[in-house]
């Protein structure tokens, strides 16, 4: 005589799924929406780079152009001295890139090699500002700006004293009330 087999009740295939699973499946589709909220703007950008100013304006939120327009990056490139911006932008990202290496260097090597007091408060403090971008900051400041109409970087920083005479003989300022 043969015994019977025992059977296990089958469960639905999704509870089968362990919980950070199951968290995925709610989470990716959310996550596939808000990227594509987030690039949408910049493939607009794009696009708009090889549209007419005619298209560009009429042509609503679509992302192919009617008319390719190849004349803007010559423009841009020639007319508007893009080629000097860009010039610019590469010789400030090397030798800051340079510098930064540089002083990097010696702060690890430092940090590494000796022990000294307050050496895990600095170390603490490099770490926490790797993590705020240095352009979320200026983005604030130039907010800030244009909401209070202060001339913020006239009034702040080492270069105050070059924009408004001696820091001593330079009137103190205050941002103008708005009447909003």
């Amino acid at each position: 005589m043969s015994r019977p087999e025992l059977r296990t009740p089958r469960t639905p295939r999704l509870s089968r799924l362990s919980r950070p699973a199951r968290a995925n499946l709610i989470a990716l589709p959310l996550l596939i929406v808000v990227g594509l909220v987030w690039i949408y703007p910049f493939l607009w950008i794009v696009a708009g780079a090889f549209k007419t100013q005619t298209g560009l304006f009429t042509g609503g939120a679509s992302l192919m152009p009617d008319q390719w327009n190849f004349d803007n990056f010559r423009r841009a490139w020639v007319d508007a001295g893009f080629s000097r911006y860009f010039f610019n932008t590469i010789l400030y990202a090397v030798v800051s890139t340079v510098i930064e290496l540089f002083k990097s260097a010696l702060c690890g090597y430092i940090m590494a090699r000796y022990e000294f007091p307050g050496r895990k408060f600095l170390h603490r403090m490099i770490i926490a500002t790797l993590f705020v971008p240095v352009a979320s900051i200026i983005a604030v400041v130039v907010i800030f700006q244009f909401i209070t109409n202060w001339n913020v970087w006239a009034t702040t920083g080492p270069w105050s004293s070059v924009s408004k005479g001696h820091r001593c003989t330079s009137p103190r300022t205050t941002p103008p009330t708005t009447s909003w």
